[in-house]
């Protein structure tokens, strides 16, 4: 009697060797098509091609910002003696850091801003996007490292794949391996396990020779800060290339014409990845719409008028503010004070303004969430929104990493300025001439600004919705695989 307990899957062990077999005998007529080696040979020029010219552009740009950044601190170093105060109002510029990974995929960051002017009283745009100094033609996109892998090669799956099984239906060939024992989930499964495996190799080689043309460009050092994301990388699309191999496969057991097959195929690549991204982003767009630049400016204004002034010592509330101060240090003047009002003044209007600003602006993040939202859960019905948005994530270009820099770049222009108001606050310092201008030796002791990139965690918590649905795409499909393909009728 058998054991009730006993394992009743298709890869039972005794089973294994079979599936290998299969697996590689289809992975060695695949090797010997023409066809495929010439499509193979194309694919590696376009690698090649998209490896040499992202990492070339990081090179570019990376060069050209820090060379601005240098000559930057070196005027803010060099600067003419200035009150603290007319300083803030100067203000400074910092750039945005090009990451490594953006040769992989650009994400969000050909469109948003890349330089910030950080001065007093106001929180600027970031500007000059990469997209805007170029031809209106960078709307259609252009060829990268993502589009290879999220568009290319899925497509390149397809027309491999299409072909596995209902090609054998029509020639005879499937009765005849059905005739030897082998059941049409084992055959499906064996075919599955052989593209995937071919694909995932592919793909580490290519990953493989980024992280070496990375390695030359940024340093060996440097490495381990994109090591885990490149592995995530690879892991996200290999689950990809699954999905789609055992979709196209399956759909390939159940047809019975090649032409309407290969058709259909193809719609459902095209509504992927050219019609579903733009009507889900078009509906987060209309369904949580974004206030404008000016009714974002008119509300900030609004909220402001309200509230102190440090420009305005006539405002009812800078008058209570100078009041509560004269009578915590229990004098009648200003004069009397043992610091200057104005440095301490001007730091209370700052922050008030920073309360309004941070409580507008949590309004547009929470905005841009939600439409985001929108396009994650259409994952459901899409995986390559799901991809795409984790390939971003992954690449620290999607529209969170660009907030958590505007973050950061906030957080420093808070704390420059606030150096120069406690400065200005300061009746006498080693630091101020005899008319208040602060000296050079007050500038070296402001640190540059240096962003530091979020971490990888960081990333991946912002991704929740998109790895959730990834992994449902895998449990259905090959749920569906694994109950369906034995009901497939096989004339």
């Amino acid at each position: 009697m058998p054991c009730k307990n006993s394992i009743s899957t298709p890869f039972k062990v005794k089973e294994l060797k079979f599936v290998i077999n299969i697996a590689w005998n289809e992975i060695i007529i695949l090797w010997r098509r023409k066809g495929f080696q010439w499509l193979l040979l194309v694919l590696m020029v376009f690698t090649g091609y998209a490896i040499v010219s992202g990492v070339s552009r990081y090179r570019e740009v990376h060069t050209q910002r820090e060379a601005l950044k240098d000559s930057l601190r070196e005027m803010f170093l060099h600067q003419d003696p200035k009150s603290p105060h007319m300083a803030g109002h100067y203000g400074h510029i910092v750039f945005k850091p090009y990451a490594i990974l953006q040769a992989i995929d650009q994400g969000v960051e050909s469109y948003t801003g890349t330089t910030i002017r950080l001065e007093a009283h106001r929180q600027n745009d970031a500007v000059f996007s990469p997209a805007s100094t170029q031809s209106s033609l960078i709307r259609f996109g252009e060829f990268s490292f993502s589009v290879l892998l999220q568009v290319v090669i899925p497509l390149l799956i397809i027309f491999i794949c299409y072909g596995s099984i209902v090609t054998d239906r029509k020639n005879g060939t499937l009765k005849i391996l059905l005739s030897q024992g082998a059941s049409l989930r084992k055959l499906v499964f064996s075919k599955i396990v052989a593209y995937h495996t071919f694909f995932t190799a592919f793909l580490v080689l290519i990953i493989a020779l980024f992280y070496l043309f990375i390695g030359i460009e940024i340093g060996h050092a440097a490495l381990p800060m994109v090591t885990g994301r490149l592995l995530l990388i690879i892991i996200l699309y290999s689950m990809y290339y699954g999905i789609v191999i055992a979709l196209t496969i399956y759909f390939s057991a159940i047809a019975n014409s090649i032409p309407g097959l290969l058709t259909s195929l193809l719609a459902i690549w095209f509504i992927w990845t050219i019609i579903l991204p733009k009507l889900t982003a078009s509906l987060g767009a209309v369904s949580y719409p974004l206030i404008t630049k000016a009714q974002f400016n008119q509300e900030l204004t609004s909220l402001k008028a309200n509230e102190l002034n440090g420009h305005d010592w006539k405002n009812e509330k800078t008058k209570a503010f100078i009041d509560s101060v004269l009578t915590a240090h229990r004098v009648d003047s200003i004069q009397k004070l043992p610091f200057r009002l104005k440095g301490l003044l001007m730091q209370a209007d700052e922050e008030v303004k920073n309360r309004i600003h941070d409580k507008v602006f949590s309004n547009i993040r929470d905005t841009i969430r939600l439409q985001n939202n929108v396009s994650s859960f259409s994952g459901i019905i899409n995986p390559f929104i799901v991809v795409k948005k984790l390939s971003m994530a992954l690449s620290s270009t999607d529209v969170y990493h660009h907030f958590h820099f505007l973050e950061e770049a906030e957080s420093y222009r808070r704390r420059l300025i606030k150096e120069l108001n406690d400065e200005d606050t300061h009746k006498h310092s080693e630091f101020k001439d005899e008319r208040g201008r602060v000296s050079a030796d007050f500038w070296a002791r402001i640190q540059d600004f240096e962003y530091r990139p979020a971490p990888l965690p960081w990333s991946l918590r912002n991704s929740k919705i998109e790895i959730a649905v990834l992994f449902l795409w895998l449990f259905i499909t090959f749920g569906i695989i694994y109950n369906r393909t034995p009901h497939i009728g096989i004339v």
